[in-house]
């Protein structure tokens, strides 16, 4: 996949800035990545601001960097559904989603205070896979980031979708890294992050 060639030639760059092997770990999924977050299995993560924002609070990590992009969000149902127009016309529908506590997700999932109300969520592995549902017909919307539908979705996805909702921006994906790694290390990350040519 796309984004595992992305984080394994991070890891690539990390190598070059600790000195040391860094190993790119994808997770089998968000139970077994809580649980091995929980034994302080990994040494490095880079993942949503509310997942790094615990780990930082509970003392299990320290900041490394954050990412000058804010994350937004937006909810997109067909163009050819003319009955949903609005968030809260989506209750008791179909979306499409990564699993929470994906923050895409929980973001989403905090429009609908009211259980009875929430739309029916279906977990996709991936926003492409969300897509290709929705095309499908398989869900009545999809939860993507913005970046997502700007930079990775066709136009001719883009003119089937009608973008129904935009989230608040929220601070962008943050990386951490345990006590494992020296503060010598964990400032050669930073640095290595801030003054990268990606």
């Amino acid at each position: 996949q796309e984004l595992d060639k992305s984080y394994t030639a991070l890891a690539v760059q990390l190598t070059q800035a600790l000195g040391e092997p860094v190993r790119y770990v994808p997770p089998a999924n968000i139970q077994k990545y809580a649980q091995e977050i929980r034994k302080g299995s990994y040494d490095i993560l880079i993942d949503g601001p509310h997942l790094g924002a615990w780990r930082i609070a509970k003392g299990v990590h320290k900041p490394v960097a954050v990412a000058d992009k804010p994350l937004t969000f937006l909810v997109a149902t067909l163009a050819t559904d003319t009955s949903t127009q609005s968030l809260a016309q989506l209750a008791g529908k179909s979306v499409c989603a990564p699993a929470a506590p994906q923050v895409s997700t929980l973001m989403i999932l905090n429009q609908f205070p009211n259980p009875l109300q929430m739309p029916d969520m279906r977990t996709a592995e991936t926003y492409q896979v969300s897509i290709e549902r929705i095309l499908r017909g398989e869900c009545q919307a999809v939860v993507v980031t913005d970046m997502f539908y700007e930079n990775k979705l066709g136009n001719d996805a883009k003119t089937k979708l009608n973008v129904i909702f935009n989230s608040r921006p929220l601070p962008g994906y943050v990386m951490t890294a345990s006590d494992k790694l020296s503060a010598d290390k964990r400032e050669a990350l930073t640095k290595r992050l801030t003054t990268a040519n990606p």
